[in-house]
């Protein structure tokens, strides 16, 4: 059922317009279900975006494999609606690279050999909110060269033939990822977090769910852990809802990374997986009861210091 919210006025003082604002940073648009649309294809999108550019994806299952650099490749509508898929089963789905800026926020990436690589060597790194699921080997992989700061937040990477998230190889005798938080790392056909090289220490991030992965939660236990907060708990998710929770008590609930900069859209600490955490706002929902925000438009995108913008969104209940 679609309910149209009433518009809202918000009046804008003081609004300070950078250059940056008004000079490049294009969002370009992608959807494969109108074909008057800016972009059929991701890849097209990509192939013409610019360092600092966004591309929006609209709802759809998108049957390739991409490359993102230097950009922020965002769902308009979350890993519930909007899916990239293999076409024939093999190679990589979303490979994450360069030394510049560049986010991957908000799809399901199903059906390759490996889903996510995260192969940058420098610049801000942020994948979140995403799912890796039903990929034939590893959900997450991350590139020996990834920087340890880089942000792996509110994922879920869960039913792949392999571990959900693996590292490489690293040389150092502990290796600690800073800001892999809120993951949850679901029933993966080998281990949870692993390692290539398992006779160093490694530390993936905290505030993660790792649970009932088949050969272990971490593939050599004694080396590996993710964080003090951590927690190895059945996070009551269903992958008929698209890995929702299916229960108000799941552990996961409230108990992701608690810095007030990863709450929840409606200000509640951060849930685990891909359905929390700010980046959220736009497919956001109570877990159990409201409904999901979508479809957010702001008109005119940019004003002068004193002006007015509408805000206009609808909301899916189930």
């Amino acid at each position: 059922m679609k309910i149209q919210c009433s518009k809202v006025w918000l009046l804008v003082a003081g609004l300070v317009i950078t250059p940056s604002l008004l000079l490049g940073q294009t969002t370009r648009e992608v959807n494969q279900n109108d074909l008057m649309a800016q972009y059929i294809t991701i890849n097209e999108a990509l192939a013409d975006a610019l360092p600092g550019d966004t591309v929006l994806v609209h709802p759809g299952t998108y049957l390739e494999s991409i490359t993102v650099a230097g950009i922020t490749l965002k769902a308009r509508s979350g890993p519930e609606a909007t899916v990239i898929q293999s076409p024939d089963g093999s190679g990589d789905g979303v490979t994450v690279t360069g030394n510049q800026t560049v986010a991957v926020i908000g799809f399901r990436v199903q059906g390759f050999e490996r889903g996510i690589v995260v192969n940058t060597d420098g610049g801000s790194t942020k994948v979140s909110n995403c799912i890796a699921t039903g990929n034939s080997g590893d959900g997450f992989v991350l590139a020996r060269t990834m920087p340890v700061g880089a942000k792996i937040v509110n994922n879920i990477s869960a039913d792949n033939g392999r571990s959900g998230m693996f590292q490489e190889y690293t040389t150092n005798m502990k290796f600690v990822y800073t800001s892999i938080y809120s993951n949850i790392i679901f029933r993966n056909g080998t281990y949870g977090f692993s390692e290539l090289n398992a006779s160093y220490s490694m530390v993936f991030g905290d505030y993660n769910c790792v649970f009932n992965n088949t050969l272990g939660d971490f593939g050599a236990m004694e080396r590996q852990t993710s964080g003090q907060h951590a927690i190895q708990t059945d996070p009551l998710i269903d992958v008929r809802a698209h890995y929702r929770f299916t229960s108000q008590g799941s552990p996961c609930v409230n108990t992701g990374q608690p810095t007030t900069f990863y709450d929840d859209p409606d200000g509640s600490i951060n849930d685990m997986g891909a359905y929390g955490g700010p980046e959220a706002a736009n497919w956001w929902r109570d877990p159990f009861s409201g409904p999901t925000i979508e479809n957010v438009t702001i008109d005119p995108a940019q004003v002068q210091p004193g002006g007015s913008v509408t805000i206009r969104a609808t909301a899916k209940t189930e």
